[in-house]
């Protein structure tokens, strides 16, 4: 897909960037991928970023771990493309999505995994729409345009709020990620949390 950057936050997992780096450019290998570095500098995965730093790829480094939320806004303000592609660290890319969600972006805001969530970010039979983003393709000027991301364990919640406040739930596109993706859900800092987990993930 033209115009699109994946913005990928990182802390301290050499091991989940390098696996989830390469199965991107086994599939893409010209899509621009920008990696936000929270590692400490002398962990073993900023040594293996600063080779990624040419072309197609970018690595940032912030010097400090701002957390996933802030780390993807960050992000998604620096590049310059109409669409975005959040992926986390502990992800595999199975097979190249971007055909099936192009068709269904459009001007939505995001084509993702959308889960039924509460205030308190748990996964419910029925309440807010979230647009989970272990892999989220996400339409740039709307994200703009609403709350940023700003957490870390529910990085999503306050603009999924914003977004139902405003009646737009609807321009999130559930899409099934799983067929493409693989999740191993062990977050950004080798975490294995209970919430915010792909249903693919629950049934292995």
């Amino acid at each position: 897909m033209e115009n699109n950057t994946i913005i990928i936050v990182v802390y301290n997992t050499k091991e989940l960037i390098e696996n989830c780096y390469n199965s991107i450019r086994k599939h893409l290998p010209r899509i621009p991928i920008l990696i936000i570095n929270c590692s400490d500098l002398s962990n073993q995965c900023s040594a293996y970023l600063s080779h990624l730093n040419k072309n197609y790829t970018k690595v940032v480094n912030v010097n400090k771990n701002i957390g996933h939320g802030k780390g993807m806004d960050y992000g998604i303000k620096l590049v310059n493309t109409k669409y975005v592609t959040v992926m986390d660290s502990d992800t595999i890319m199975k097979k190249n999505p971007f055909k099936e969600m192009e068709l269904l972006i459009k001007e939505n805001y995001g084509v993702g995994q959308v889960l039924d969530v509460n205030r308190n970010g748990v996964n419910t039979d029925k309440g807010i729409k979230y647009l989970h983003p272990y892999f989220a393709l996400i339409n740039r000027q709307k994200y703009l345009d609403n709350k940023p991301f700003i957490h870390h364990g529910a990085p999503c919640l306050a603009t999924m709020i914003d977004l139902m406040n405003k009646n737009k739930s609807k321009e999130l596109i559930d899409f099934p990620v799983e067929n493409y993706i693989t999740h191993l859900g062990r977050g950004t800092r080798l975490l294995n949390p209970k919430h915010f987990q792909s249903k693919f993930w629950d049934k292995i």
